[in-house]
């Protein structure tokens, strides 16, 4: 809880590039099907 609300708070570069990636292979995924 508390690691989340600082990532949310201080978004790390790594946080914002998981999620953008993760984003991305669900875009591509649902694409697929």
């Amino acid at each position: 809880m508390q690691g989340e609300t600082s990532d949310k708070a201080v978004p790390s570069p790594a946080v914002v590039m998981k999620s953008g990636f993760v984003g991305a292979i669900g875009a591509l995924y649902t694409r697929i099907i």
